[in-house]
């Protein structure tokens, strides 16, 4: 049966489905499509398609082709971008080299956004076979003489309206989550808020690169390269010294941890215990080795397995045989081995952590470097310190090993001070620097001054969000560590504490057992026990400020929920049908929004003004404690520091535990900050050879090429192809498209830049689109990248579908979506309704709330938020994607 259906098939209409952001699941989106199209009756059980069988395709990924066609016209080394000479990619490269550009709306291959794209796909070399990428394939067909649109309500649906040819129909899966996400269960979450702490500011950064390239031969060129500079000296910071120093820091806390309860044991216990780490380490170290050798003979197996447990169980027996005299004498110079080696170990590991990092963030490891020898210059001047000035040595040497590791937290907690002072100077003069550069921009290309002042606004907020982010998470974690910790090193005292407190002594039968600390610089008091030094420390460090600025976080986040809450309650309740009252809805759903966005700057600026006076937090624990006010806070935020520590702790273990269970607590907000995370995966750079665009463009153009090369068994292939694409998904094939077809047009054709798709030089191509964000959100806050989708005006036709290489460009939007709406529409909130025509055919029948022009053609559906575009509450989008498959 299923070959007598093909031999009447007249034609075959390949449709790829591509998903947008979100928490997707394999083929999820081909069979929503599916659904979609087969629940479409004319009549009760009169289907205008059939069953949709499924199968498999699985294709090798293989890279998009990339011709080095557009540097070779440089006209000297002087402008050639130098491969690898920018920490922050092509952008950078493009920056440093002074080449000349065009405008990103140009569609050229010199165009910024082509070198762009181009940049972030050179070095991709595809997938192994083990990546190889599994593809589900519906198959059915439209049969004939089912009727073509919406049928008015008045003239009810007839199967002998337009007969049309049978058609074979292919919906493909374009699954590109995987690529974009940052892990699963519980680490997702702090997966996610590390993307967003040490990520987003190269957001900021490829946005002013981008701007100061375009405007490079102005008046306002030398103000945008100062800003470009100081966006990236302020995004480096962030993203490299701060987290390196956090991690330095923990290690050493790790390590007087493991001190600490290391020293509730007798010296002949700490010996085994520190002799059975060591020699444990040694044998799977050999082990490593022996690994990379080859021809290995009995004798290199001596080692680690015979000698090595021997020296184990001698050190074991020496311990019970001399306990009495090891716990007397040997106690404090164990412990200081057991420290070293802690310590070692534990910066190995952060060096490995920092390798990592270095391929997603060039130029980590040389920051590991200097914040190494910023710290060991910290060390030395606090060695002079007690050498020259006997008032800072300590009174008692007991506890030794954890007092050194003490000194060297407080040393790296003075190295990340000092280096957050530098981020918050290289903030500011960010903040000027773009307040110049756009200040001369209005006054010398007036024409500029709206893409200017936008692309400010979002350097900031690439600044201020992950600042505010690692400020709270950086407290937080500490809290929680503090909280955790604390418990388990030797302070608890008896009465006498206070005496213990001049020279604390090892706990035996009749002297107490604290450890104390005198701190580096004599404001922070005298020798003192170590829990209330560090509760004192981290309040001196800025806890002060925790209460206000959590209230100003707080007050952010209450003007963005309100701006958004509309929204939201229609993801979660969205409308059905089309009501009477629904253009009324509509147009107050969309104004709604519009307002919303523009209330929400607000929020941006209190998160703004949090950071920039997040210094002024030092001056709190200054204020004389006479004051009673002062008293007063103090005592509040040191009890609200605590409570906030061990809540944060106890959430910490709950992420971990209840894993993504949490994410369905987030209701309708979850796809917000998933625009953030897939934004910044878009965007990124690195690593060269396997950043996400690339991961993604290479799985798309692999479907591209098996579709352009696909026959079926009369050697037949698709007559028209169809991209289905939502939210995210439409950039994602918006951005390829349009590089595919810039290069098809330097080599003259498709056949002639890459033969696997030589079949697209005569294929139809169309492109349906639902909750795009090119205009809402790229080109609102990246303009001068995304400068091909203008959303300057309502008559500049920009996207162009022309530039994608497609016949035909439809776009569907919800009023209420708050990440894509319209692109091109001017009154865009009026709904469709029900009265699409059967004999819709642009441009004529067109109702006069369909908007279309030149290849373009676009429609609200009325109010709605993000994510019901392919369900019952959204028959004009399974309307109008059956138009597309009927008239292809």
């Amino acid at each position: 049966m299923r070959e007598v259906i093909q031999d009447m098939s007249d034609s075959r209409i390949a449709v790829i489905a591509i998903h947008g952001v979100g928490d997707h699941q394999p083929f999820e989106m081909a069979r929503a499509v599916g659904d979609m199209l087969e629940d479409l009756e004319d009549n009760p059980r009169q289907p205008r398609y059939s069953a949709f069988s499924e199968d498999w395709v699985r294709l090798n990924v293989a890279p998009v082709k990339v011709e080095s066609h557009v540097f070779a016209a440089a006209d000297s080394d002087k402008e050639s971008p130098q491969k690898g000479s920018g920490t922050w990619g092509s952008l950078d490269e493009l920056f440093e080299s002074k080449r000349k550009v065009q405008d990103a709306a140009k569609s050229e291959a010199d165009s910024l956004d082509h070198l762009f794209m181009q940049g972030q796909l050179a070095e991709y070399k595809g997938e192994g076979p083990e990546e190889t990428y599994e593809v589900l394939r519906l198959k059915g067909w439209r049969y004939k003489h089912a009727p073509v649109g919406l049928e008015r309500e008045s003239e009810p649906a007839t199967s002998t309206h337009f007969p049309i040819q049978e058609r074979e129909i292919h919906i493909y899966d374009m699954f590109w989550s995987d690529l974009s996400a940052v892990g699963r269960s519980g680490f997702r979450i702090f997966g996610e808020l590390y993307q967003i702490l040490f990520h987003l500011g190269s957001v900021g950064v490829h946005n002013v690169n981008a701007a100061a390239i375009t405007l490079r031969e102005t008046p306002a060129g030398k103000a945008w390269s100062w800003f470009a500079k100081a966006q990236k000296w302020a995004a480096a910071l962030l993203a490299m010294p701060l987290p390196i120093l956090n991690l330095i820091m923990l290690a050493f806390a790790t390590a007087l941890v493991l001190i600490g309860i290391l020293t509730r044991l007798s010296a002949a216990r700490e010996l085994i215990t520190v002799a059975l780490v060591f020699f444990a380490t040694l044998v799977v170290a050999r082990g490593r080795t022996l690994l990379r050798k080859e021809g290995i003979s009995v004798a290199a197996f001596r080692t680690p397995i015979v000698l090595l447990p021997l020296a184990f169980t001698a050190v074991s027996i020496f311990a019970v045989l001399y306990s009495d005299w090891l716990n007397s004498k040997w106690s404090e110079t164990i412990e200081v081995i057991a420290a070293l080696m802690i310590v070692i170990g534990a910066l190995k590991i952060v060096r490995m952590i920092v390798s990592i990092y270095a391929k997603h963030r060039p130029g980590a490891d040389k920051w590991l470097s200097y914040c190494l020898v910023l710290l060991v210059a910290l060390i030395l001047a606090k060695v002079l310190a007690l050498t020259f000035v006997p008032a800072l040595r300590p009174k008692s040497y007991d506890f030794f090993a954890m007092t050194i590791l003490l000194a060297l937290i407080e040393l790296t907690f003075w190295a990340l001070a000092l280096v957050w002072l530098l981020f918050w100077l290289a903030f500011v003069l960010a903040f000027l620097s773009g307040y110049w550069a756009v200040r001369r921009t209005k006054k010398a290309i007036q024409a500029e001054a709206d893409r200017a002042a936008r692309t400010n606004w979002t350097a900031r907020l690439t600044l201020a969000l992950p600042a505010t982010l690692f400020l709270v998470v950086t407290f937080a974690v500490w809290l929680a560590i503090l909280s955790l910790s604390l418990p388990l090193l030797p302070h608890h005292a008896p009465p006498w504490q206070n005496e213990c407190l001049e020279g604390s002594v090892r706990s035996t039968e009749n002297s107490c057992s604290v450890l104390c600390y005198s701190p580096l610089f004599p404001w922070q008091g005298k020798c003192q026990a170590a829990r209330d030094w560090a509760w004192n420390s981290l309040f001196q460090a800025g806890g002060g400020f925790a209460p206000p600025f959590l209230l100003l976080i707080c007050a952010a986040g209450i003007i963005s929920i309100w701006g958004l809450t509309p929204s939201v309650l229609k993801e979660i309740f969205p409308p059905r049908g089309i009501r009477q009252d629904a253009e009324h809805e509509a147009t107050a759903l969309g104004n709604w929004l519009d307002n919303g966005y523009r209330f929400m700057r607000w929020a941006g600026r209190l998160i703004y003004f949090g950071v920039s006076i997040s210094p002024l937090a030092v001056a709190i624990p200054f204020l004389p404690e006479e004051w009673k006010w002062v008293k007063d806070y103090r005592g509040m935020a040191d009890s609200f520091l605590k409570v906030l520590g061990t809540m944060v702790a106890g959430a910490g273990l709950g992420i971990l535990g209840l894993g993504g269970r949490l994410s369905k607590l987030a209701l309708g907000f979850r796809p917000i900050v998933r625009v953030a995370l897939d934004v910044d995966n878009w965007l990124r750079q690195h690593p060269r050879d396997a950043n996400p665009t690339a991961r993604i463009c290479g799985r798309y153009i692999s479907l591209l090429r098996y579709i352009g090369q696909w026959r079926n068994e009369q050697g037949k292939g698709y007559d028209a192809l169809i991209i289905f694409a939502h939210s995210q998904g439409t950039v994602v094939t918006a951005d390829l498209l349009r590089f595919l077809e810039v290069e098809r047009r330097v080599s003259k054709s498709y056949a002639a830049y890459d033969g696997t798709l030589a079949k697209f030089d005569r294929l139809n191509r169309y492109l349906f689109t639902v909750g795009c964000p090119l205009r809402q959100l790229y080109s609102l806050r990246f303009p001068y990248l995304y400068g091909y989708a203008s959303a300057e005006g309502e008559e500049d036709l920009l996207p162009s579908p022309q530039d994608l290489g497609i016949r035909q460009w439809m776009n569907v939007y919800r009023t209420g979506d708050y990440i894509g709406r319209y692109l091109w529409r001017p009154h865009p909130w009026r709904p469709v309704g029900t009265i699409l025509s059967r004999d819709w055919d642009p441009p004529q029948g067109i109702p006069a709330n369909i908007w279309e022009k030149e290849g373009r053609i676009e429609f609200s559906i009325g109010p709605g938020a993000h994510t019901h575009y392919w369900d019952s509450t959204a028959e004009p989008v399974a309307e109008t994607l059956d138009v597309l498959i009927a008239r292809a």
